[in-house]
């Protein structure tokens, strides 16, 4: 039998994702992890600026709980240039929204739990090309994650402080420091900071089906 996943009271945590495949995966780890607290949801298609995604997270935020939120986006999901990320930060701080991405996609995202690619991914199209090599049967797009990646968390799982550590490792030789790099958005992984998140407002995740316990003690 799973362990009930909750403390009373737990702090509500808003996710609102970019793309639809980001929605369809984290809805899986909060499924997957029992995560009572958490909700995740897709922006308003209207909503196609980065400003508008937080604005529309932070209602959210107020409309489920006034906890915490969270927006997950990528380039390619979402208009944003550096200078828009920028000033994107003040009002996010405003709205008690916290931010993170994958640039530039979550298929990087995925790969980290493999390994940490020798240069960027310049498109999603690489980098679901490079994750091929450890998921055979990955194709792009949320069609994937309906059918046969419906179970991708819980495939990933255990790989998933080596992932952090990887994204860490990246940022520190790829990432800028301060969100920018020239003309272009910088090419840092920042998932794990919301994975951080999650552990402080829903606690562990634990999972004993199918499982072999001494692996995922730490998770």
């Amino acid at each position: 039998m799973r362990k009930r996943n909750f403390k009373d009271p737990r702090v509500p945590i808003i996710l609102l994702t970019a793309g639809e495949d980001e929605a369809l995966y984290f809805s899986q780890m909060q499924r997957d992890c029992r995560y009572a607290n958490l909700q995740v949801f897709q922006k308003n298609p209207d909503n196609r600026s980065l400003i508008d995604m937080i604005k529309e997270a932070g209602r959210l935020r107020l409309d489920n709980g006034n906890g915490t939120a969270w927006c997950i986006f990528n380039p390619q999901d979402i208009d944003i240039t550096p200078k828009e990320l920028t000033e994107s930060r003040a009002i996010a701080v405003k709205k008690r929204v916290a931010l993170a991405y994958a640039n530039p996609g979550i298929e990087f995202w995925f790969h980290l739990h493999f390994a940490i690619p020798d240069t960027p991914f310049q498109s999603r199209k690489d980098a679901a090309e490079a994750l091929k090599k450890y998921l055979p049967d990955y194709r792009p797009g949320p069609n994937y994650l309906n059918e046969k990646g419906r179970d991708l968390y819980m495939r990933l799982f255990t790989r998933k402080a080596q992932a952090i550590l990887n994204a860490n490792r990246f940022n520190m030789l790829f990432g800028d420091r301060a969100g920018l790099s020239g003309p272009r958005l910088d090419y840092s992984c920042t998932i794990p900071k919301f994975l951080k998140g999650v552990g402080e407002n829903c606690g562990k995740c634990y999972i004993a089906q199918g499982q072999n316990a001494a692996e995922l003690q730490n998770y």
